[in-house]
């Protein structure tokens, strides 16, 4: 009785922290339409732009020493995971296996991207529009828009054959996550 309690007051507890969270961070850069799940981290909350009807699954981690910009109707499954910045270990290095200084690069993920389970995206990554991301897969170099990625590192699979349907969708504004809110 007294552990179904504790475990209430925790869960309870919990929600209120993560509804917090979200209240400040929200508003500036964050759409108030979008949706981040609980455990989330992000490095510099000023450096990461999240347009309407996104959503952010559980535990995501942003390392924001650069820009991060996710564009509208973007789903992003847990554990997500995107770097900003990397050691330099290539030019006039002062130290090894990497020196101080940092490599900058902004990450952009287009419209309508569909991100599965613990991706990993790296620095100066730009995820195409309507673009699927395979669950477990570490993106290391651009993704041409309509494109199917999967792997580490991840490559293309194949394109969406559905372009036609996609197209119609957008143009009727048809985003998962903006129907699932007006129901």
């Amino acid at each position: 009785m007294i552990g179904k309690i504790l475990f209430k007051l925790k869960n309870f507890v919990e929600k209120q922290i993560h509804a917090y969270r979200i209240q400040l961070i929200k508003g500036k850069n964050i759409s108030n339409k979008s949706r981040i799940s609980k455990g989330f981290k992000f490095t510099d909350i000023g450096k990461i732009y999240i347009e309407d009807y996104v959503y952010v699954g559980p535990d995501a981690f942003i390392s924001s020493f650069g820009k991060v910009q996710i564009k509208r109707g973007t789903i992003i499954g847990p554990r997500l995971v995107i770097h900003t910045a990397n050691h330099n270990y290539i030019d006039n290095i002062k130290a090894i296996p990497y020196d101080k200084e940092l490599i900058i690069k902004d990450v952009l993920i287009e419209e309508n991207v569909w991100i599965g389970d613990s991706v990993i995206i790296l620095p100066g990554v730009e995820i195409g529009e309507g673009s699927i991301i395979a669950a477990g897969s570490v993106v290391v170099k651009s993704v041409p828009k309509f494109s199917i990625v999967g792997g580490n590192p991840a490559k293309i699979i194949k394109e969406r054959t559905n372009i036609e349907d996609y197209l119609i969708n957008k143009k009727q504004d048809n985003i998962y996550l903006k129907l699932k809110n007006e129901n």
